[in-house]
């Protein structure tokens, strides 16, 4: 027999199917014969593993499912933790005793409860539910999920340990012999359930690894209505999953004392996911039940706790997840490549993961100029008060060494987060960027289109318009200056009229320098090309991001609403205003470090232009440089004011400062 884990998907269409009008291939209830068919295989296979599991009708057209046809009596422990909260504690143990249990107990494990109500209910709650055999076990100290389920885990008497929430109710009355089914297979090592918010969306089902902006684990199928079929009917079906969330899990408790329970270094965030990877590494298979459904009173509308204490708090044992788990996070093997690891909505990546297999030549996915369709926007679920105010979104390429100056710098003068498009780096950028992604401050988008800024830009309005207020499209060798102000925030509060804002630069030359300087590089180039030079006409532009409609080029944009200068005055967005009349600079300009040290020079000659394709005739001229040296002869140190705010920045983040050397001529 083949081992389940020898099967692997191969993520490329090798197929295709015509349909014509007449024929049965159309709708997936046309060959009942195939149906009947692929039931009976699926119950001869039970038989012969003698499981006592049998293949029925499924939820979705089609499909099967699978039913457990006699009660097990395997016993079950199930094992609450609990503070306060007897409102939901008691609705929680209701609902188990309404649901047919049997051979059960309930560990009601207290962290603390110090209200007299609580203390009152949890006095008398093994007599009020008898039937349910329940315990209180009393776990003091600070709140550790792990640590308070392993305390519990260690006085339960079942054969089958299930970890609940006290949030949660049950409402399928074969819940427990659905569990006790699927565990009676050895290879099973773990159940989850589908948990649903009280208006009938779906809140888990299954978790897949490299999600989100932590890249550690996350869910899919969120806030997909419980009653539709979804995405090919997945959330309908008993389906294999790298990991399960522990509101709702089965395990035998043979298992989880082998791998050693949950890890008590994860008190709060993936504790459920360590354990199943661990339970994975046995050989063991984890499952979603549809089957096992209960409501989960989580807030759909809470949002994240943005608390210091807490995002250090999930920072850590992100870290610790990658450190312990490494390249095991990378790509879930149940979960296509070809999708999305940024949506719980099961939309296709944008840019691809995943090269073609007839474009092997680079290992990249190939897109022709203008034949880029714009991913659809995923409207998430934040409440206006969750946006954030300022953010900036650039493309990159092999900019590693100034990369950790840019960011913080631009943090101290008020910018919370950086959507960094990757065109293809070969220097050691996302290692360095490690610490500050793992914090949700950056985001590292790999972005192999080329020419692709443009598409960059409105790729990032399509997915993060709902979350900004402003955002600042500009490139790695440009610091906004608000000289004038003591943060940029501050000169933005004088816009509240504007849809988007143009913000000329200033050019500094080399200053002499053959390698990068030492220091900070804000410090170590002070001379610029005089005012009125025709390059200071040039403009970056800042744009509030409800008003945003499309991206004219690198400098310009459409927008619903006022394009206006620094002044306040209108620009006429119908034509592209991305060279102006070089203006006098009051309170604000853009620092533009076009061409710092030779070497770096050399470096930005190789790379090539983001805004233009691989066969672009437009390339930098080598001379410029030393036009720039014997040019540059304005004095202008303004934007120093910030030099030590940006140390501090990089001080807090543990960030060196200085430049960050790689291999600059890739």
């Amino acid at each position: 027999m083949i081992d389940p884990h020898q099967i692997i998907h191969i993520p490329h269409v090798l197929y295709h199917w015509r349909q014509v009008p007449g024929s049965t291939a159309i709708s997936a209830d046309q060959k009942d014969y195939a149906i009947l068919a692929a039931r009976a295989a699926i119950g001869g296979h039970l038989e012969r593993l003698r499981l006592p599991l049998t293949s029925v009708e499924g939820h979705a057209p089609g499909n099967s499912a699978l039913a457990v046809p006699h009660e097990l009596d395997t016993s079950v422990s199930i094992i609450i933790p609990t503070r306060n909260g007897v409102d939901l504690l008691d609705d929680c143990l209701a609902s188990i005793a309404r649901h047919n249990p049997e051979n059960i107990e309930v560990l009601v494990v207290d962290n603390d409860s110090d209200e007299e109500e609580s203390l009152h209910y949890l006095a008398g709650v093994a007599e009020k539910y008898a039937t349910l055999n329940v315990q209180v076990i009393a776990a003091p100290g600070s709140f550790n999920f792990s640590a308070i389920n392993n305390l519990a885990a260690a006085s339960a008497k079942g054969e089958i340990l299930c970890f609940l929430n006290n949030d949660t109710e049950v409402m399928a009355s074969a819940w427990l012999d659905r569990a006790r089914g699927l565990l009676a297979m050895g290879e099973i090592g773990a159940v989850g359930a589908r948990l649903i918010y009280p208006d009938h969306s779906i809140q888990h089902f299954g978790l897949v690894t490299g999600m989100y902006e932590h890249g550690v684990a996350g869910g899919v199928h969120l806030f997909e209505n419980s009653h539709g079929y979804g995405y090919f009917s997945k959330h309908r079906m008993i389906g294999e999953f790298t990991a399960v969330t522990a509101a709702c899990l089965f395990v035998r408790r043979e298992d989880f004392e082998s791998v050693g329970g949950f890890e008590p270094q994860l008190a709060v965030a993936y504790n459920d996911v360590d354990l199943c990877l661990k339970l994975r590494a046995l050989g063991r298979r984890v499952l979603c039940d549809p089957s096992i459904q209960l409501v989960h009173k989580e807030s759909k509308s809470r949002g994240h706790d943005v608390s210091p204490e807490k995002v250090a708090r999930l920072d850590r044992e992100a870290l610790w997840m990658v450190e312990r788990w490494g390249d095991r996070l990378v790509e879930d093997p149940y979960y296509s490549p070809n999708l999305s690891i940024r949506r719980p909505d099961f939309a296709l990546a944008y840019p691809p993961r995943q090269p073609w297999p007839w474009d092997s030549h680079n290992g990249k996915p190939s897109v022709a100029s203008g034949a880029i369709i714009r991913a659809p926007r995923f409207v998430s679920p934040g409440r206006k008060g969750d946006q954030g105010y300022l953010a900036i979104c650039a493309i990159l390429k092999n900019e590693a060494i100034n990369i950790l100056e840019w960011i913080a710098y631009h943090r101290a003068i008020g910018v919370e987060k950086f959507y960094l498009y990757d065109n293809n780096s070969t220097d050691h950028v996302k290692k360095l960027l490690g610490k500050l992604i793992l914090q949700g401050i950056v985001d590292l988008i790999p972005w192999s289109i080329n020419p692709g800024q443009v598409e960059a830009y409105d790729d990032f309005a399509d997915r993060h318009r709902h979350g900004w207020t402003w955002a600042a499209f500009i490139d790695l060798d440009e610091f906004i200056n608000p000289f004038g102000h003591e943060s940029l925030v501050e000169w933005l509060e004088g816009f509240a009229d504007a849809s988007a804002i143009a913000i000329q630069w200033f050019n500094f030359g080399p200053n002499g320098n053959d390698v990068p300087p030492s220091g900070l590089l804000i410090e170590g180039y002070t001379t610029r090309l005089c005012d009125d030079h025709v390059m200071h006409g040039h403009v970056k532009t800042i744009v509030r991001m409800a008003d945003y409609d499309r991206a004219q080029g690198p400098h310009s944009f459409h927008v619903r609403g006022k394009v206006v200068d620094e002044y306040g005055e209108e620009i006429d967005q119908s034509t592209n205003y991305a060279l102006m009349q070089p203006k006098q600079h009051h309170a604000i300009c853009i620092n533009h470090y076009y061409t710092r040290s030779r070497q770096e020079w050399q470096s930005k000659i190789d790379r090539g232009l983001a805004d233009h394709g691989p066969n672009s005739q437009t390339v930098r001229n080598p001379a410029w440089i030393e036009i720039y040296e014997r040019e540059a002869i304005v004095a202008d140190d303004r934007i120093t004011k910030f030099a030590e705010a940006t140390r501090r920045v990089l001080s807090d983040f543990n960030l060196p400062v200085g430049p960050q050397y790689s291999e600059l001529h890739k």
